[in-house]
């Protein structure tokens, strides 16, 4: 399952300015999204990824994030977007990744990537989070 922040419409600024902008936003992304992940093991905390051009599709037994890891189906993933730019993508493939973000744990019964997508865009939008 796919949730996609599409900024099209936020960044209006000179070209230059829109790839800190977005980088800007995924690592506040990915800083959200690994601190409201429950923790039992550590192990779904650790298997987010950010990354560039495509899902990172890994899997790790780590509980902080690392280059090892085979490869899975990505099960969850921010798309964060822009016309005319590489998409980047923070992704977790551990099989109950989505039952975590569908309130299994009470650790985080409202998800995580849902609710940091709306704290992102409100942070847009007010100009908390800016291009500058």
């Amino acid at each position: 399952m796919s949730f996609e922040l599409d900024l099209r419409r936020f960044v209006k600024r000179t070209d230059e300015k829109r790839p800190k902008f977005m980088r800007k936003i995924l690592f506040q992304a990915f800083k959200e999204i690994t601190q409201l992940t429950p923790v039992r093991t550590g192990r779904a905390k650790g298997n987010w990824f950010p990354s560039e051009g495509s899902p990172e599709v890994k899997v790790t037994d780590e509980k902080e994030s690392s280059q090892k890891g085979a490869p899975a189906d990505v099960s969850r993933v921010l798309n964060i977007h822009v016309t005319g730019r590489k998409d980047l993508y923070i992704a977790n493939s551990l099989p109950y990744i989505d039952a975590l973000e569908n309130g299994h744990s009470q650790q985080a019964p409202n998800g995580m990537v849902k609710i940091t997508k709306e704290k992102l865009r409100q942070a847009i939008e007010s100009g908390a989070i800016s291009p500058d």
